[in-house]
């Protein structure tokens, strides 16, 4: 206890702590990517297709330099993940080491062991970028909000937080708003702290603020401008266009077929054709053009703020909060401190001020048709459990209630809020990568022959892990009739490469094409009214549900 007492307001204990944690979490359980999104950028980046390339899109593109930079130097070392492992290892060191640091009672301890353990699971077991976005910028602006009121090591403290801010923008730039946003509560005791300094004539704690937010501007400002240079090529700025409005449709949904009927006939795309392309199948580049897919969304009705909007959502929230398994932590964070505390006039302000962020913050998802989204909510979530724990240094640690029950239920949150642990545990975990990867390999080593694939064939997520590393070059003849990145100049190389423009139309007739194909009826229901009534598919091999087709 001595010893602990001694070095826990040191960064190496801290970071020992975390180290320790990530250590056993990955012993204990099997990390995976939380969604595909993240296999489509590292294929990307890697040089899983025809080369390695930067442009991740949705990721700066300095953030995606840097790891072409990295698989470029040492390609067979899993960059993607493990980078993601390092920045959010330093986030969460932040985060302990300003709570060791500013808060005195050992209640810290408790709160510190619920976020570490449920906010940790979430990040390094079910790894997503968006997800490390928000954990990176949550903790990146709780410690600059400390460097900012610190009396020492306020360089260190600073360049520690403008890191972490740096890494969450480049991650996610919209998530590092958000969070922004959100962590702007814990600035209000911050700006009373300034002003009581000023009132004693002590200036620079106004003057480490000001400095503080001028260098963070232009870091974030700099990679925002980088990012816009780097896609300014006429090639690029067709496929941004072009996703704009596929992520309208594919993000937010289709017209309904029935009640726009008249819409699609319009535009010659009949209930088969529909239910194709809602299948995510919609790499044909004449049928689902840019502009055909901007007829398709004008059918939507507009976004409007009105009543019937603003009754929906009160009727759904903040009673929704309760189905989000990291908001049980926060309700905790939040209980254990108000009941072994006391606040000041300006922490609740804070505290204020904080709902009504998130209130707002929810209302936004809710207008845009897109919310309760796991990899979004932690980095929310985490915010607000930061600029609770934040305010509770106001207090001054009184006891009100018997601790062991209400440590009781701070446990009891932590593992109801977490029921995807036990499928993770490692003994539990029933991922088989083996098949699906023999498939890729098997097709891969067919280099005379150009792989289409129907979404749902065809998964490196299902075939490589977390840690895994994917040989370059490995999906060089394979090209996805569909998702964000099937347009992208990155996979039309391959497409190139074999001399094919639109896919649906130049697989009919083409030896050198194969379809890989889990529902071939209906593929071939939409080439006969659309290209050849005469086509004809004949498998040529199989595996399990999934065959293999050329296309006669």
């Amino acid at each position: 206890m001595n010893w602990i007492n001694k070095n826990k307001k040191k960064f190496w204990f801290s970071l020992l702590v975390n180290g320790a944690l990530l250590l056993l979490l990955l012993l204990i359980f099997r990390p995976k990517y939380e969604t595909n999104d993240d296999m489509g950028i590292l294929c990307m980046v890697s040089g899983v297709k025809l080369g390695a390339d930067a442009h991740l899109v949705y990721i700066n593109y300095v953030l995606g330099k840097l790891l072409v930079l990295c698989y470029q130097a040492a390609g067979g070392v899993p960059w993607y993940a493990l980078i993601q492992y390092g920045v959010l290892l330093g986030a969460f060191t932040a985060i302990t080491y300003v709570c060791l640091n500013k808060i005195e009672s050992w209640n810290v301890i408790w709160i510190l062991a619920a976020v570490l353990t449920a906010f940790s699971f979430e990040a390094y077991i079910k790894l997503q970028y968006t997800k490390t976005a928000g954990i990176l910028s949550a903790a990146g602006l709780f410690l600059f909000c400390y460097a900012v009121i610190s009396k020492e090591k306020f360089k260190q403290r600073l360049l520690g937080s403008i890191f972490l801010c740096a890494f969450g923008f480049m991650y996610r730039n919209v998530q590092f708003f958000a969070e922004a946003a959100l962590m702007s509560a814990a600035g209000i005791p911050v700006l009373f702290f300034c002003c009581r300094q000023l009132k004693e004539k002590k200036n620079i704690i106004l003057v480490q603020g000001l400095t503080g937010c001028a260098i963070l501007a232009v870091v974030v400002g700099g990679l925002f401008v980088a990012d816009k240079l780097a896609y300014r090529s006429e090639v690029w700025q067709d496929y941004l266009a072009y996703n704009t409005v596929r992520t309208e449709l594919y993000d937010y949904g289709f017209p309904d077929y029935e009640s726009h009927k008249e819409t699609y006939d319009a535009l010659q795309i009949d209930e088969n054709a529909f239910k194709l392309y809602k299948q995510w199948n919609h790499g044909d580049s004449e049928k689902m053009s840019t502009e055909v897919m901007k007829s398709i969304a004008s059918a939507k009705p507009e976004r409007t703020v009105n009543k019937k909007l603003i009754s929906g959502y009160i009727h759904l929230f903040p009673v929704k909060f309760f189905t989000i398994a990291v908001f049980n932590i926060f309700l905790m964070v939040f209980l254990y401190s108000f009941l072994t505390g006391t606040f000041s006039r300006e922490s609740v302000l804070s505290l204020v001020f904080e709902a009504v962020m998130i209130m707002l913050l929810y209302f936004y998802l809710y207008y845009q048709g897109r919310y309760l989204y796991n990899r979004v909510d932690v980095g929310i979530w985490l915010a607000a459990s930061l600029v609770v724990i934040w305010n509770y240094n106001q207090g001054n640690g009184k006891y009100v209630c018997v601790e062991g029950a209400v440590l009781a239920v701070l446990a009891l949150a932590v593992c109801v809020s977490q029921g995807s642990w036990v499928s993770r545990l490692r003994v539990n975990a029933k991922e088989d990568y083996s098949k699906m990867r023999a498939f890729i390999k098997e097709l891969h080593s067919d280099q005379e022959h150009l792989y289409l694939t129907k979404m749902g064939t065809v998964s490196f997520a299902k075939a490589y892990g977390v840690f895994d590393v994917i040989p370059k070059g490995m999906a060089d003849n394979l090209y996805p009739l569909g998702g964000w990145t099937a347009n992208t100049p990155v996979y039309t190389e391959v497409l190139e490469k074999y001399g094919v423009v639109n896919p649906f139309r130049d697989m009919i007739g083409n030896e050198k094409i194969y379809l890989v194909d889990k529902e071939i009826d209906r593929t071939m229901e939409y080439l006969h009214t659309y290209y050849d009534a005469d086509a004809e598919a004949e498998e040529v091999a199989v595996n399990g549900k999934t065959g293999i087709y050329q296309i006669q």
